[in-house]
């Protein structure tokens, strides 16, 4: 089968991955994915003594939620531009927060 690079419909529809990921949606900030883990953390850590099944379910999901966001940020969205970061800010201190308020509400 040959291709006809001369013929302008078919250069067209043929695309370099650059190309491809310039029609792509730009990935926002991982602002949501933090929020999500901190959600799952609170409800976790807070109320195992309620639910002693939630981390197991919460692992589940995590390893589904693993390849979704994989498939969403390689497949769905532009490559992220690349950031330093020293660590993950203020986040460091939610998840802080909440281990001590967790620790608190299971010890009563």
């Amino acid at each position: 089968l040959e291709i006809d690079l001369e013929d302008i419909s078919v250069r067209l529809r043929m695309k370099s991955p650059l190309e491809h990921q310039l029609h792509l949606k730009e990935y926002e900030t991982p602002f949501d994915d933090y929020l999500e883990l901190a959600l799952q953390f609170g409800y976790v850590t807070l109320f195992v003594a309620a639910f002693p099944i939630a981390p197991l379910l919460a692992l589940l999901n995590n390893l589904l939620e693993v390849r979704v966001d994989s498939f969403k940020v390689c497949l769905l969205s532009r490559r992220p531009d690349m950031m330093m970061a020293q660590d993950i800010g203020t986040w460091q201190y939610i998840f802080q927060i909440m281990g001590f308020a967790a620790v608190i509400s299971n010890a009563s």
